[in-house]
């Protein structure tokens, strides 16, 4: 195929629209991925901080909770 044969201005627009289509595509596969990284609900309760009473602790004292 010769360089007279291809229109260059619709060439740019497909390269463009696809590029564009494509990462569109991969933030919506990212999405779920990114979201599978949060902790469940189970594991946000289990490493909930717990509220422990040290006024009757004793300094160099230990207290296991």
């Amino acid at each position: 195929m010769s360089a007279e044969g291809v229109d260059l201005k619709k060439r740019r627009f497909l390269t463009a629209t696809t590029a564009v289509i494509g990462a569109v595509g991969a933030g919506f596969a990212a999405v779920p991925f990114i979201a599978s990284w949060n902790p469940s609900e189970r594991a946000k309760a289990l490493g909930a901080p717990e509220e422990a009473d040290i006024s009757k602790l004793e300094p160099g004292g230990l207290l296991r909770v």
